[in-house]
């Protein structure tokens, strides 16, 4: 219990701390905030909606969960942000007690802290999106299953654990909640030669129960909608994710490779962590054996999926930090350690170098010195765990880099990002609207897609590819704000210019 209230503590200085000392990120924080809201404007839990349109892409439960929060106590950046930080928190528990199953206390508790002070983890748990919230139920699924595997006379109960959690992960994210941890769990009784583990009345009653529990809302949408919802949730969201391009997210099959390097500071310790995979005791065995399995397995499935983007491997990160825990506090080879925390620090050092040198566009210049601290703080975190390794071993280097992020963390939420809002064009444009004091008004956005807007001004955006096409969304008397690419500011310089951001421009129109 002390280790859990360790992790809680750290948890909220890790993901909680200050997420109101700036607006929320375009585009996936603004839109799915405003998902959230259209719940209660619209008055419909059910269908969730985008710019009052019926919306598709995702499962409603994280938006249930943001909604409800809100509502209760109000709308507010930190609230919105709230949920996601709090199964952060749930992650690292849970990350915890798996490693416990098979691992000493203390290696268990080492990892879930690798996993908290990574930058990938980290930075996902403190924004309002979902995927910790996903990473969650697998991670709580997969621990039930463990449990169902080492107490095979409880199966029925660990695998009601087990069909709850996935039916979660599915209201979560879609199918990949019941898939991912399935794609998983299937190859590893197969190389343990016992399939016939789930060959069981006590699996198949729950499995019939994960689907009476998952498939009600799924139903009572396409019932409501029909093909519509089908093609969008089911077909281009889900199969054609994985086979196709989405939402221009592509990337080469080694993009995961290069996504690795946001698992700072400890991406330098893979190598490690892969050496002592090959020299595993009989007692942990059948995780070293599960572990592996589900990164690489995962690795390769998303590699090869078609649309891309950086949090779809979250679910890898749990256990490659406790397999790196494991590796650290138990291997014999100091100096190969040793290599990778000097690898750390010159890679902070090098990235500190650079901004203090790079060529920034004038816009930025007056912020270089924040720049420079952003990569500064971690090297100087990388110095204190390469020498905290060297004298205290592998205790030293985590209590380092816990303390060291956590340093980092208040000055990225106390100083930096608040300082980098001014270079959003949309936090400009509600500034400035909102300074002239008009209520009755229609947005206008020209080849441009922007929910900052739609949330921070609690209304529709009309959006347009075409100067002649705005002529025509121009129709009803009235006040226009129209936010324009500056390349096209020569095309419209008659209208009433208001401001200017970084990269667009606001004019207003009246139409008599």
């Amino acid at each position: 219990m002390r280790n859990i209230l360790l992790l809680v503590l750290l948890g909220v200085f890790l993901f909680i701390v200050g997420n109101n000392q700036f607006t929320m990120f375009d585009n996936s924080e603004t839109h799915g905030s405003m998902v959230a809201r259209e719940i209660v404007t619209l008055k419909d839990p059910f269908t969730m909606h985008s710019n009052g349109k019926p919306w598709f892409v995702h499962p409603p439960l994280s938006f249930w969960l943001q909604s409800a929060t809100c509502q209760l106590f109000g709308w507010t950046d930190f609230n919105l942000r709230l949920n996601e930080a709090i199964f952060g928190i749930v992650g690292l528990i849970v990350t915890f007690m798996i490693g416990r199953l098979f691992l000493t206390e203390a290696v268990a508790l080492a990892g879930s802290l690798i996993l908290g002070t990574s930058m990938y983890y980290f930075v996902i748990a403190r924004m309002a999106i979902f995927d910790t919230i996903l990473n969650t139920f697998i991670l709580l699924a997969i621990y039930f299953f463990f449990k169902a595997y080492l107490n095979p006379q409880k199966k029925g109960r660990y695998f009601l654990g087990y069909a709850l959690a996935t039916v979660l992960a599915v209201l979560s994210k879609g199918p990949i909640g019941l898939v991912q941890p399935g794609m998983i769990i299937v190859p590893f009784l197969f190389f343990k030669k016992d399939l016939k583990f789930l060959w069981d009345k006590r699996v198949g009653l729950n499995f019939l129960l994960f689907l009476a529990l998952a498939s009600p809302w799924y139903l009572y949408e396409f019932s409501i909608h029909g093909i519509q919802f089908f093609n969008v949730a089911l077909k281009d969201y889900t199969w054609f994710r994985f086979f196709g391009v989405v939402e221009s997210q592509p990337g080469p099959w080694y993009y995961y490779v290069s996504a690795l390097l946001f698992f700072f500071p400890w991406v330098f310790h893979i190598p490690s962590t892969l050496k002592s995979g090959l020299s595993h005791t009989p007692r942990n065995r059948d995780f070293f054996l599960f572990s592996w399995l589900f990164i690489g397995i995962c690795f390769v499935f998303f590699s090869f999926a078609g649309t891309k983007q950086p949090n779809y491997i979250i679910s890898i990160f749990p256990f490659l930090s406790l397999l790196m825990a494991q590796s650290l506090f138990e291997t014999t080879s100091k100096r190969w350690v040793l290599v990778e925390a000097l690898l750390t620090l010159l890679f902070a050092l090098f990235l500190t170098i650079a901004v203090t040198k790079m060529a920034l566009p004038p816009m930025y210049m007056a912020d270089r010195p924040l720049l420079i601290w952003f990569f500064g703080i971690p090297t100087v975190t990388a110095l204190v765990a390469l020498v905290g390794y060297a004298r205290n071993k592998a205790r030293g280097l985590v209590t380092a880099h816990v303390l060291g992020t956590i340093v980092w963390l208040f000055f990225m939420t106390f100083i930096f990002f608040p300082a980098i809002d001014k270079y959003k064009d949309s936090e400009t444009f509600v500034k400035a609207i909102k300074a002239e004091k008009i209520t009755n008004y229609t947005l206008v956005n020209f080849h441009g897609y922007s929910p900052y807007l739609m949330y921070y001004l609690d209304r529709e955006v009309k959006h347009s590819d075409s100067l002649d096409e705005i002529m025509q969304l121009l129709k009803p008397s009235g006040v226009y704000y129209l936010i324009v690419g500056k390349s096209f500011n020569e095309k419209i310089k008659n209208l009433k210019h208001i401001t200017d951001g970084y990269h667009q421009s606001l004019y207003r129109i009246i139409v008599p």
